[in-house]
């Protein structure tokens, strides 16, 4: 029988392991650990550029929505407001950035004005400029950290990146105590000195509502609006001309009422003068003063006239024994009707301020009447309304010409009023014209009615 060999060769002696190479996990911990050390790495160094991205993003963007509000806040509708608009958009958008590549502070690129937003309606001047929008001068920002990024994993992104920003702001205002009266804007035909809102044309004479035989304030036109609750009829908008206080406020734009509603339209303004048909709400002095040169013998259209009138002659006659006072030299009807009340008001020139405010505008002295001295045929046999400002109305500011205003329709006022002076009773046809005298325009540094609001639109 053949002997086994038990001797085992080297082969043989060799140990095998219990799992192979391709499944061993020792180690794996550490791979993973480095990837995610990578990758934490990464997003760390990415942070960093990406805070001062946000930073400077949020600087631009915070510029352009103070530089259109702060511009929107001066499209007031009166001369130079575009202008005004730019130079506070200017001063409001600059602001000194660590962050830009150049080192120059934040500026303004471009700024337009627009009528309308929605749809986009570029503004023809300052009356119909509503709407600001600003856009910023780009910016540059370096990445310092992305080549270090680029070392890490392939980011794909330039070291350089580009930030713009732009905003655009929208004035709109609320004017209350505003019966439904409006006058064209006779400077757009006569140019900038008929501007109603200028100080120059404080005190002179507008023939603010037609009659049926007089020129119309626009084709199909006769100076009237819809009342604030959309009522359009003859007694409703004479009731509210009549009104002692307007239950509402006016938005941003008005509704024309065509015709000329000529007998309920008398009593409106007539109810001031203790001598409507109707119910009465008199002032205290419903005295008629003379009209300005310009517009005696009759009506002259929207034309405004030249601010001269009599006044000494007026003094002596309705103040029979008296002298016109020294106060009174070159007064507007408005000063001399308050002085007759007795009311202290502040003057420059013929322009009027009253009530009298805590701080008097640049040029202006307060005048202070000795006592009431109204004359006899202005005392109301009615009682009348204690309100100085009784024969005082607003009218809303038509571009008649540009809006194509025609019949009855919606047309925006820009915020553009004037109070007005009611000067003398409207007489009865065939003129049944309606004159009043220049005040000032309606802002919120010249009327608590006047309410402004400012919103961002984009």
């Amino acid at each position: 029988m053949k002997e086994v060999d038990h001797r085992r060769s080297a082969l043989d002696m060799v140990t095998i392991p219990r799992y192979s190479l391709i499944r061993d996990q020792r180690g794996i911990v550490a791979l993973y650990a480095a990837l995610f050390a990578a990758l934490i790495l990464g997003m760390g160094v990415l942070s960093i550029d990406v805070g001062r991205v946000v930073v400077l993003r949020t600087q631009l963007q915070n510029a352009a929505d103070a530089a259109a509000t702060a511009a929107a806040a001066q499209l007031d509708g009166r001369a130079g407001a575009r202008a005004r608009a730019t130079s506070v958009a200017t001063s409001a958008a600059q602001q000194i950035t660590r962050y830009s590549s150049d080192g120059t502070a934040l500026s303004v690129q471009l700024i337009q004005f627009f009528s309308s937003f929605t749809p986009a309606v570029a503004a023809t001047g300052d009356g119909d400029a509503a709407v600001a929008q600003i856009t910023m001068t780009p910016k540059n920002i370096l990445l310092p950290m992305q080549p270090a990024l680029d070392l890490l994993v392939t980011s794909g992104l330039s070291n350089t990146l580009s930030l713009d920003a732009s905003a655009a702001a929208q004035y709109s205002q609320v004017v209350c105590e505003a019966p439904p009266l409006m006058v064209c804007n006779p400077a757009e035909t006569g140019g900038a000195a008929l501007d109603l809102s200028s100080p120059t044309n404080a005190g002179k004479q507008l023939a603010v509502k037609e009659g049926p035989g007089g020129v119309a304030s626009a084709p199909g036109q006769f100076g009237l609006l819809c009342t604030v609750s959309g009522q359009c009829g003859a007694n409703a908008i004479g009731d509210a001309l009549a009104a002692v206080n307007q239950p509402q406020c006016q938005g941003p734009s008005v509704t024309t009422a065509p015709g000329s509603k000529t007998q309920q339209i008398r009593n409106g303004f007539n109810s001031r003068f203790d001598s409507a048909s109707g119910a009465n709400n008199p002032s205290r002095n419903i005295i008629g003063y003379p009209r300005d040169s310009a517009h005696v013998g009759g009506g002259t259209g929207d034309f405004l006239g030249d601010g001269i009138w009599d006044a000494a002659t007026y003094w002596t006659t309705e103040h029979p024994g008296e002298t016109l006072p020294a106060e009174l030299t070159n007064a507007s009807r408005y000063q001399a009707y308050l002085y007759e009340l007795g009311e202290s008001y502040a003057a420059n020139g013929k322009q009027t301020v009253f009530p009298i405010p805590s701080s008097l505008p640049t040029g202006f002295a307060v005048i202070t009447p000795p006592s009431v001295n109204i004359p006899a045929n202005g005392v109301p046999a009615t009682a009348p309304i204690a309100d100085a400002k009784r024969r005082v109305v607003k009218a809303a500011i038509l571009d008649c010409v540009a809006q194509s205003v025609a019949g009855s329709g919606d047309f925006p006022t820009f915020g553009r009023y004037v109070d007005l002076f009611l000067t003398e009773p409207v007489p009865g046809p065939p003129d049944a014209t309606a004159y009043a005298e220049v005040i000032s325009a309606v802002t919120e540094s010249t009327s608590a009615d006047f309410h402004a609001n400012v919103q961002l639109v984009d």
